[in-house]
């Protein structure tokens, strides 16, 4: 099945300050899941971790809606890492990198 590699990054914040971020910068607060329309407050996010957490690529890829959502976090992966793809590998090999 090969490699499993998950990565988590925290910031502790009070519910207050995650929901005013909410509010006024919601790219600071979950990006990938703001972008792809989940702008769930503090006290729900908390709620409903342990069952966020346990949902996985495989669990998505049963249905049709995990599959349209694993779609749209591609595209917005993709968009956000961009410049950073292309910047590695115009480093890596040159200009015949950026073309593909």
């Amino acid at each position: 099945t090969g490699n499993e590699i998950c990565v988590h990054n925290f910031t502790p914040v009070t519910n207050d300050e995650y929901n005013k971020a909410l509010e006024t910068r919601p790219q600071r607060c979950r990006p990938f899941s703001v972008a792809l329309g989940d702008t769930r407050r503090a006290e729900q996010v908390a709620a409903d971790f342990g069952a966020d957490f346990a949902v996985t690529i495989r669990d998505l890829m049963q249905t049709e809606g995990g599959r349209d959502m694993l779609r749209r976090l591609t595209e917005v992966i993709r968009e956000r890492f961009k410049r950073i793809v292309t910047k590695a590998k115009q480093a890596r090999g040159g200009a015949a990198a950026g073309a593909e």
